[in-house]
């Protein structure tokens, strides 16, 4: 299993899967987005757990995570649901409480040019995250795919 940043770059480009391939090309080849199992949730969960405290080499993976798990619950339309009870069954939940509880001000920064240098970090701030994936795992109201524009 990849380590630091290279688990960065991997959860990263899976989260963005869906700025490149559009919702409408799994529906109209009823292909389901199959790369997404019990396996890679509970990597979520791991890397979440595992990084409580980010380091400075990948600040990022918190956030990789967290981005791939609100893709994962409001992207992959009717796949959604089955992902929110894997997500709960292997404990994101309790990873996300952490994350929670573990604020880091590395992760609001980006880190250019190896060490010299930081931006701030665009975006929803982390907290903001947690707190969206919290909702949406925990409602019980079922979950609804964002419209696509065509």
């Amino acid at each position: 299993m990849a380590k630091g940043p290279q688990t960065d770059v991997l959860i990263g480009l899976a989260s963005q899967m869906h700025n490149i391939i559009p919702q409408r090309f799994f529906h109209e080849r009823n292909i389901a987005p199959c790369f997404i199992g019990y396996d890679f949730c509970q990597t979520l969960v791991d890397v979440l757990r595992n990084n409580s405290l980010p380091s400075y080499f990948s600040p990022r993976t918190r956030r990789m995570a967290l981005d791939m798990t609100l893709t994962m619950l409001n992207y992959f339309s009717p796949y959604n649901e089955k992902y929110r009870a894997i997500l709960k069954d292997v404990g994101m939940v309790d990873a996300l409480l952490e994350v929670e509880s573990t604020p880091s001000d590395v992760e609001s920064y980006k880190p250019f040019s190896g060490t010299v240098g930081v931006v701030a970090e665009s975006g929803s701030p982390l907290h903001e995250l947690v707190g969206k994936a919290k909702c949406l795992l925990i409602d019980s109201a079922p979950l609804q795919a964002p419209e696509e524009v065509l």
